[in-house]
């Protein structure tokens, strides 16, 4: 961001970028119906900036922890104590099951649009589809195998699980499904067995992290390998129902600038993991009827798993969403707090529902549609 915007930024006589300053605190009137100014802080030292409005951009957990804050000082805003940081929500993520192709082969790999971007193809129910069913939002695409189990033959995967301390612990799960790594010397034997008789593919792979991954100005985001025996997992994303027990609060531990950290309360709900199950017992229905691919999975276990999934990617929700009234929301339809004249929240935090795919591109329609807003506003004024 800053190496294609600095010139942008920083020529600007409209625009002012504090480095390694952070927002402390938001200071209401007595009243609680605007923000006269916020506390900056460099961990050094403290200053007050003033401003006409006031925008927090901060994050899916970070505006959400600065208003509970705010709160604890402000009275008025006790109005929000039913609704604030509450409703919080991410997709979760498993996969399972194997689906068969009869005959030829899917487009499993990434494809560039007509715009040069990466592009993956995923299974999606229809809006008219998960409401007649009663199904949350969801996706599934076509996984590869899990790369700690060696029956893959992939020597690339096999890369993957002998530099795996190289990995973050998260996309360890991710690209081992969720499994515990069995980690032997037999295992690692079998799999340097699949890197020198797989040699070809781990040499195309190096080429593509080389060329398309590194020194691309498009990168690739990441290689798909294939299974050796035809079959490809399915990953399954789904959104959530809107619980108000799912929620964040403020602990009494404080970080490095004396602001109460936050924990996190999830769970999955019967309504989330009953839809996650019928999702995949319709989805399988719907595959074979074409007659050229079978989904293959125990149903004992998609219950267990089911239960199991967690919510890996990160993608914080809800918990200042968007709504007509006080009672069941933070910010009104022009991301305004409700009752608070100046401040606004472009965050992933006012989605009223979190979807199944990544929040970024909402958060920029979000953000664009705001300015908009406060354009018009300052120009009316």
């Amino acid at each position: 961001f800053a190496k294609k915007f600095q010139h942008e930024l920083t020529s600007s006589d409209r625009i002012t970028v504090l480095l390694r300053a952070r927002c402390t605190a938001l200071n209401t009137s007595q009243d609680g119906s605007r923000i006269k100014s916020v506390t900056l802080s460099n961990g050094v030292k403290q200053w007050e900036l003033q401003a006409g409005n006031f925008i927090l951009s901060a994050g899916g957990l970070e505006c959400t922890r600065l208003l509970l804050m705010t709160r604890r000082s402000c009275v008025p805003w006790r109005r929000f104590d039913s609704v604030l940081g509450r409703f919080y929500s991410c997709h979760y993520d498993m996969v399972f099951g194997d689906l068969y192709f009869k005959s030829g082969f899917p487009r499993f790999n990434f494809e560039k649009t007509a715009d040069g971007i990466y592009a993956r193809r995923k299974l999606h129910f229809s809006a008219e589809y998960q409401a007649k069913n009663r199904l949350l939002n969801s996706t599934f695409r076509l996984h590869f195998p899990p790369y700690g189990d060696a029956s893959h033959r992939s020597g690339v995967l096999s890369c993957i699980y002998l530099a795996k301390s190289i990995i973050a612990g998260e996309y360890q799960d991710i690209l081992n499904h969720g499994q515990k790594l069995s980690v032997s010397a037999e295992s690692r034997w079998r799999h340097l067995k699949n890197v020198v008789t797989d040699m070809p593919s781990v040499m195309r792979f190096g080429y593509d992290w080389l060329f398309k991954m590194k020194l691309a100005r498009r990168r690739l985001p990441y290689t798909l390998i294939a299974n050796s025996n035809g079959s490809y997992p399915l990953e399954f994303n789904s959104e959530q129902v809107p619980s108000m027990d799912n929620r964040i609060e403020l602990t009494s531990r404080s970080d490095e600038h004396g602001i109460p950290r936050i924990s996190v309360h999830w769970s999955l709900k019967k309504e989330d993991i009953q839809s996650g199950i019928n999702s995949f017992l319709r989805m399988q229905s719907l595959l074979g009827r074409t007659r050229q691919t079978e989904l293959v999975f125990d149903s004992g276990e998609l219950r267990e798993r089911m239960q199991e999934a967690l919510p890996i990617g990160g993608h914080h929700m809800g918990t200042t969403r968007m709504g007509e009234s006080i009672e069941n929301s933070v910010v009104d339809s022009e991301c305004r707090v409700h009752g608070v004249d100046n401040l606004y929240v472009a965050s992933s935090s006012v989605f009223p529902t979190s979807g199944h795919a990544n929040p970024t591109l909402t958060i920029v329609a979000l953000g664009l549609r705001l300015a908009d807003h406060l354009v018009s506003k300052v120009e009316k004024a």
